[in-house]
């Protein structure tokens, strides 16, 4: 069984707002890089609501309030941003007395009042017509804190595609950084089959659209395992076979794993000779029908970007 609306069609490319562990950058330098990616062409980009604290969303806001004060409408027109929910700042979880706990990693909260608040904030923050599809945030802590439950994201699920019918967002997704290349059968695991039957069952046509992952040189072997399964007969098949075959539309992040493209780089006097924008290429070979999500603190990152995905 397929969707019976087709997955939203993008760029290959999209800047991603993520803090990299290796830079730490300020707000004002965040918005410049936004705004010089505007300029130089990059038309999707992938933030998140808890992203450097919540800032994230006003520096991309701010980013596009500038450059259409600064270029033709045209020249912006067409900016999409992807942008994630279900994730606590810091600030947030400090103020609460009894907060979700993700096994000493992240904070969680996938409520239908958290949700509707956050996405009422993102919705303030960044132009309606850009804020167009909005993905679930690594929810799979959340469903292994209820032994592999799915029915820990139903408010989840009914938040967004009510978001969606109402015509607040295009469609929505889900992102998760380990959930999808879990091994099945354990509570971490996110069958997506499961998930699209759940959905298909309790909301009948839906606006469930997007996937995102991680994938680099350095989780090849996860990316390339068959962690998922086919709807229609149960088949092994990997993540990007799903995506493929249920027409997801499938976003690939962290392919140099916050700056360890691979941690073999040390020791395979082959990969050691890998520059990052072989890595990309190579990554591109192996999954071409993906979106490339790729972080950068600096200006000429965004130029050698572009310049790699627009050739």
């Amino acid at each position: 069984m397929r969707p019976s609306n087709p997955a939203p069609h993008w760029p290959n490319f999209g800047l991603g707002m993520a803090p990299l562990p290796h830079k730490t950058i300020s707000v004002h330098e965040l918005t410049m890089l936004m705004e010089f990616a505007m300029q130089q062409g990059v038309k999707l980009f992938d933030t998140a609501a808890n992203y450097h604290e919540g800032q994230a969303e006003l520096c991309l806001a701010d980013a596009m309030a500038r450059q259409r004060a600064a270029l033709p409408l045209s020249a912006i027109a067409d900016v999409t941003v992807v942008s994630k929910i279900g994730q606590l700042t810091q600030i947030e979880y400090d103020r609460r007395t009894n907060p979700g706990v993700s096994h000493g990693r992240k904070h969680w909260d996938f409520s239908k009042t958290y949700l509707s608040e956050t996405l009422d904030r993102s919705v303030e923050r960044l132009n309606p017509a850009a804020y167009k599809y909005v993905l679930l945030h690594n929810p799979e802590e959340a469903i292994a804190a209820e032994g592999g439950a799915l029915s820990t994201l139903d408010e989840a699920f009914s938040v967004l595609e009510e978001s969606a019918r109402s015509g607040l967002i295009n469609a929505w997704g889900l992102a998760s950084w380990s959930g999808l290349y879990a091994t099945a059968g354990t509570p971490e695991h996110i069958d997506l089959a499961t998930l699209l039957d759940r959905l298909d069952a309790s909301l009948g046509a839906h606006h469930f659209k997007i996937i995102q992952a991680p994938m680099g040189l350095w989780n090849l072997q996860k990316f390339n395992s068959a962690t998922q399964k086919r709807r229609e007969d149960g088949q092994s098949m990997t993540l990007a076979g799903f995506c493929q075959d249920q027409n997801l539309q499938l976003m690939l992040n962290a392919a140099f794993d916050g700056g360890r493209w691979s941690p073999q780089c040390a020791e395979d006097p082959v990969l050691r000779e890998f520059n990052p924008a072989d890595i990309l290429q190579l990554c591109n070979e192996i999954a071409p029908t993906a979106c490339r999500i790729v972080g950068a603190s600096q200006t000429a990152t965004i130029e050698s970007l572009v310049g790699i995905y627009h050739d």
